[in-house]
């Protein structure tokens, strides 16, 4: 198993301390522009992550979220797409839960 943070820019500090095998911080206020660049380099992430995690028994990529709704709703629509089209495996623990 492999773990990814998506974090909202200005709340990175919060999670000091907190462990992952990789980060991303994200914009905090989302616009058309900058939501569509980021679909790609998390799948690229992902994919480095899957990649690495080959000889696990369970295989997987646990992406917990702190960021804004549309990031949310990318990351789950990117885990039906790598599951479907790339077999990879994405947990998504708490998306849904919008960042307040």
């Amino acid at each position: 198993m492999k773990t990814f943070f998506v974090c909202d820019e200005k709340r990175l500090g919060t999670h000091a301390g907190e462990e992952y095998d990789q980060y991303v911080s994200v914009p905090h206020i989302p616009t058309t522009e900058n939501i569509t660049e980021w679909p790609d380099r998390i799948k690229q992430f992902i994919r480095e992550l899957w990649k690495d995690d080959e000889n696990s028994d369970e295989r997987v990529v646990v992406v917990t979220i702190d960021a804004a709704s549309p990031f949310h709703l990318m990351l789950r629509n990117l885990q039906f797409y790598m599951k479907g089209d790339e077999s990879i495996a994405v947990e998504l623990p708490n998306c849904g839960v919008p960042a307040e």
